[in-house]
């Protein structure tokens, strides 16, 4: 089985969590002055990106199309994305020198916030708003992959029936 069906009122509801959670990990991870920069670009992507979603299902209900199709491998690869984010995705330490990722805290815990020679806040900085800019990208092929590819769905499906009896049923 290479992808899973999925009701789309469901699916906004999960979309909608998985952008709080996902909103408050990368504040929790990009930290310091890069956390202060990041903070407004990630407010105002996800509060586009959710009004979007909202505008996109209310018009997919609108033409009966009450299922999305959601592939694994594009699954598993937005999960892959957002964990290096979370990984390699880091923050300077405010006003002291150094710099800290979630990587080098799990593995390099006495690391964290000591100025290294290897990296600089500048290349931290870079990296993580390169990797930001990856997740937030991928994020939007996903969307796109999963409103857009999967508009084929016929209304005299077997599943739109059933969904159809369900609706009957229960608003009658």
């Amino acid at each position: 089985m290479k992808h899973f069906e999925l009701n789309i009122w469901s699916f906004l509801i999960y979309f909608i969590l998985y952008s709080l959670i996902s909103f408050f990990v990368f504040l929790s991870v990009f930290g310091g002055w890069i956390g202060l920069i990041i903070f407004p670009i990630l407010l105002l992507f996800f509060l586009i990106l959710i009004i979007s979603i909202i505008g996109v299902t209310i018009r997919r209900y609108r033409l009966n199309k009450f299922l999305v199709e959601i592939s694994y491998k594009y699954l598993f690869f937005m999960i892959g994305i957002h964990l290096v984010t979370v990984l390699f995705g880091g923050g300077d330490c405010g006003d002291s020198p150094g710099i800290h990722t979630i990587f080098r805290q799990l593995f390099f815990p006495k690391t964290v916030c000591i100025s290294s020679s290897y990296i600089s806040v500048d290349n931290q900085a870079s990296l993580s708003f390169f990797l930001l800019l990856a997740y937030c990208v991928s994020l939007i092929i996903f969307l796109i992959h999963v409103f857009l590819k999967n508009s084929t769905y016929d209304n005299e499906s077997e599943t739109f029936k059933i969904v159809k009896d369900i609706k009957e049923e229960f608003f009658s």
